[in-house]
This record gives C-alpha cells, sequence and structure tokens, in this order.
C-alpha cells in the first residue's frame, strides 16, 4: 500500500486563509496521511444505503460545484467541468495543440451495490478533441488528484 492523504472538506461558504475554490470541485486541503486502496484510487464505502441514494448524493454534490453530469447510467456518474486559465493551457500542451479543443475535466464515479453497502471508485482524467476528430485523454493519478476526490467521497459520508 502507499501513503496518500486524508483530505478535510472546505465549502465555498466556509472561510480560512487557504480557502476553497469554487472552480474546483473540491475546495480541501490535505491534513493527515492514511493507507490508499489496493487499486491506488479513490474509493469510499457508504453503509446501510442503497445505490441509488448514493447516486444522488454524487449528482447534487456535481451540481452544486457547477460540474456538467456528462452520463447517468444504472452504476457510473459522470461529472465534468471544462478547464479555465493556467490549468487549461498547461493541460492542452500536455494532451492536445494548438488546433485541439480547451481540455475537460473528468471524473467518473462508478457505484456498486454490496448486501446493505455501496461501493464508489472514482476514475479522474483529461481529454481534448484533436482537429479531425481524435480525442487524447491522460489519466489524473497523482496524489493531489486522487486526494482531492476522496475527499469529496468522505465528504458525502464514505467510510
Amino acid at each position: 500500500m502507499t501513503n496518500v492523504w486524508l483530505c478535510e472538506v472546505r465549502y465555498e461558504n466556509q472561510t480560512d486563509n487557504g480557502g476553497g475554490d469554487r472552480n474546483s470541485p473540491t475546495g480541501m486541503r490535505a491534513t493527515s496521511p492514511f493507507e490508499a486502496n489496493r487499486i491506488g484510487l479513490p474509493e469510499g464505502i457508504f453503509v446501510d444505503t442503497d445505490r441509488d441514494t448514493v447516486k444522488q448524493r454524487i449528482l447534487d454534490m456535481c451540481s452544486s460545484h457547477d460540474l456538467m453530469t456528462m452520463e447517468y447510467g444504472q452504476s457510473q456518474v459522470d461529472c465534468s467541468q471544462t478547464m479555465t486559465g493556467a490549468d487549461a493551457m498547461l493541460a492542452q500542451m500536455m494532451v492536445g495543440n494548438s488546433y485541439s479543443t480547451t481540455p475537460v475535466r473528468t471524473v467518473r464515479f462508478t457505484v456498486t451495490q454490496s448486501g446493505n453497502n455501496v461501493r464508489v471508485v472514482a476514475h479522474q482524467w483529461i481529454e481534448s478533441q484533436m482537429a479531425f476528430g481524435q480525442v487524447r485523454s491522460q489519466p489524473l493519478s497523482q496524489a493531489k488528484h486522487v486526494n482531492d476526490i476522496q475527499g469529496m467521497l468522505f465528504g458525502l459520508g464514505a467510510k
């Protein structure tokens, strides 16, 4: 197992010197280390609930952070946002070129029922479409990105 950082949720109506960023789906800061799951992805277990309730919590969280819900299937929720500013420029250099679309950051939450509990695993990536339709993507698996989404899951009530 690898060490990553547990995150503390900060919403935009809370203020402190670090503050939260309304354009970020997280607005969080690392507070203490914890052990990552075996696959190294953000993961949460919601105890004594059902899949539809957890999916609705995720949808509400996406909406409250101005994220667009791209897909709402039986076991997946995709939330995305077109990147802006310096992050968009860096991402466009990484996955695209001057002719490609503005990069989009997407988080896919996979929601599965296991007995009375619900397990959520999140995958996140950025992608951009090139001039002739080719889509290039890059996974976001660095500790900061994992921590941000892990903190969101904890904020929604995951264990």
